[in-house]
């Protein structure tokens, strides 16, 4: 009950506020009005325009070269509006197109990937591992560090292992 209290006073304190300066409360009322008025009146006068679809080849960057990048540009000087037909294009000498292509069999290969989905699991449980042995000392890992730096007793990992 003292919310609406609350509530209905503030409204109170600013219609009462208002009053006092009709010249902006007309502005504030008028403005968005005449806004709006002024659209409607430039849509009837002028009804939309139906255009075709446009569909915009892919480019290359200028990781594949000056050469292609230029290329898609030159070549595709007037856009056609048909889609593009021959799906997108190989840009072969780009480092992503290459990495692509030397993954592509890895990537095939069913085992493989079960692989790659184990190896979270076997480093948590290499840590697990570590950490139970009281070998690993953490707060030497550094980017620069080595394997032997951050184990604290390298006989009992070599054991381990």
């Amino acid at each position: 009950m003292k919310f609406f209290k609350q509530l209905w006073l503030l409204i109170w304190k600013n219609l009462s506020l208002r009053r006092r300066q009709l010249l902006r409360n007309a502005v504030e009322l008028l403005w968005p009005l005449a806004i709006f008025l002024i659209l409607a009146q430039v849509r009837k006068r002028r009804p939309a325009e139906h255009k075709p679809q446009v569909f915009f080849k892919p480019r290359a960057l200028p990781s594949a070269g000056i050469l292609p990048f230029l290329q898609s540009f030159i070549c595709d000087y007037n856009n056609p509006t048909t889609p593009y037909q021959y799906g997108l294009p190989d840009y072969a000498n780009t480092s992503f197109y290459k990495l692509a292509e030397d993954l592509q069999p890895i990537l095939q290969n069913r085992s493989n990937l079960d692989a790659l989905s184990r190896i979270q699991d076997d480093y948590n449980a290499l840590m697990r591992s570590l950490n139970e042995l009281q070998v690993f000392n953490i707060s030497r890992l550094t980017p620069d560090a080595t394997i032997s730096s951050i184990l604290t007793n390298t006989s009992t990992v070599r054991d381990f292992i």
